[in-house]
């Protein structure tokens, strides 16, 4: 595991930095993590095609799933972290919490997959959702970096071209808030908390208290 990634996050001019140490625009590394996302989308594609034709059992379905999450999720932390360096127990320990929670609910889907009649499409649709689920991991560690910052004490959730739940449409009207405040009630895009549930499109950006002010 590499000790950066490509981009990594420096709280201390709350900037993008590539490995270096020269800056990287927001919208490149955002573009970077959703190449890696849509990567994992098509891998669990792949798994859910060949186990709804019945070319892999279950039970293998599952742990190549386990794997996909598990890589994408560590990935998508490292980023929002700083490296592997910055990632410290609690960082580690967000990680291993949220992927329990994704094997639970992979456990249940791969019960599903034996007991219940589900189309190609369903077993599709819902793989894709487990493999979303990764980009929170982004999104919660660059919200932390930035509530330790100076530089940005603000933060607005932005919507980008797709069809959007009343949940982010409610937090993009909310505009400029100061990340003190909490504004979303310590939800993050992909988190599995808005109506959308992992499907989220949007990010958050964040910006100098001033955007308040």
């Amino acid at each position: 595991m590499p000790d950066r990634p490509l981009w990594y996050w420096d709280a201390a001019v709350a900037r993008f930095r590539n490995q270096r140490g020269r800056f990287v625009a927001q919208e490149t590394v955002l573009s970077s993590l959703q190449a890696s996302e849509e990567a994992a989308r098509r891998q669990a594609r792949v798994l859910a095609r060949q186990v709804a034709r019945k070319q892999i059992p279950p039970n293998e379905f599952r742990e190549g799933m386990r794997e996909l999450l598990k890589q994408e999720h560590i990935r998508e932390a490292l980023v929002g972290n700083g490296g592997l360096r910055q990632m410290d127990s609690a960082a580690w320990g967000r990680i291993g919490g949220n992927l329990s929670s994704q094997y639970r609910y992979l456990d249940n889907f791969t019960t599903d997959l034996v007991t219940k009649d589900l189309t190609e499409a369903q077993i599709i649709a819902r793989a894709e959702m487990y493999a979303n689920s990764a980009k929170s991991e982004f999104h919660a560690a660059w919200r932390d970096a930035n509530a330790q910052s100076d530089e940005m004490a603000a933060v607005r959730w932005v919507m980008t071209p797709a069809e959007h739940c009343e949940d982010c449409i409610a937090f993009a009207n909310l505009g400029w808030q100061l990340i003190a405040d909490d504004p979303f009630g310590g939800a993050v895009p992909g988190d599995g908390t808005t109506a959308c549930r992992t499907n989220c499109r949007c990010h958050l950006e964040y910006g100098p208290r001033s955007r308040v002010e």
